[in-house]
């Protein structure tokens, strides 16, 4: 390949990295795929194989390096609001040692934290939660709860306040961006942001992106374009 086919496949590589994107899957922790036990799984820890996606693993602490008790308990009831035309609602997603992630004083290493981890970075589209509420939304919740989020360990981080007025709690993030990700920690702190004291929340599902199929079809015409117009070069130099 000379330098000018190599600077055409670069540009359209770059193309692809630029052009929008397309919800590529959910990972679904209301699925009983992550509830039934398989071998491997630990009370803190468990691993499943998601297509397309890779290994995902899911950990749960206490504190900084005590492990707390991963729980799928009960199932989604039946309401307007319920996400069950998106996700299995077999459960109602990822808690720790109760059906929810629940508020601490301290930083994340101090209250109860989840880690997701993937085998293959992977780049965010959208968290979804259960039993996030509004403020007022029952006696329990004088303020919105919150539930806050940091990427790769030190990078970028997010909050994300409940809205819901129902019995599920059902909400999801604005478009993410986050790119390359390979570790997510879910918390409700008082270290960087300060969560409400009523907050608990559970983890439904985190929604991945690719890019679109129209522009990876765009990229691989572009390669073959570049392969034929070199074999015919390499046949008229003969």
């Amino acid at each position: 390949m000379n330098l000018k086919i190599a600077a055409v496949a670069a540009a359209l590589l770059a193309t692809v990295g630029t052009a929008p994107s397309a919800y590529a899957g959910y990972i679904d922790f209301t699925d009983d795929l992550w509830r039934t036990q398989q071998s491997g799984d630990s009370a803190s820890s468990r691993t499943r194989t998601i297509g397309g996606i890779g290994n995902v693993t899911l950990q749960a602490f206490t504190s900084a390096s005590t492990p707390g008790t991963l729980t799928f308990q009960g199932g989604v009831p039946g309401t307007p609001a319920t996400p069950c035309g998106i996700l299995a609602c077999d459960n109602d997603g990822v808690g720790i040692n109760d059906d929810e992630i629940s508020f601490g004083t301290g930083n994340k290493q101090d209250v109860e934290r989840l880690v997701v981890t993937f085998e293959t970075a992977i780049d965010l589209a959208h968290f979804h939660f259960l039993d996030l509420f509004g403020a007022g939304a029952t006696s329990d919740d004088p303020e919105s709860e919150r539930v806050q989020w940091q990427i790769n360990g030190n990078g970028p981080g997010g909050v994300f306040d409940g809205t819901a007025m129902d019995e599920v709690g059902y909400a999801v993030t604005g478009e993410l961006g986050y790119k390359d990700v390979f570790q997510i920690e879910f918390f409700a702190d008082t270290a960087r942001r300060s969560s409400p004291a009523n907050t608990d929340f559970a983890l439904a599902a985190i929604q991945t992106t690719v890019p679109s199929p129209a522009t990876l079809l765009l990229f691989a015409g572009g390669l073959i374009a570049l392969g034929a117009g070199t074999r015919l070069r390499a046949h008229a130099e003969i």
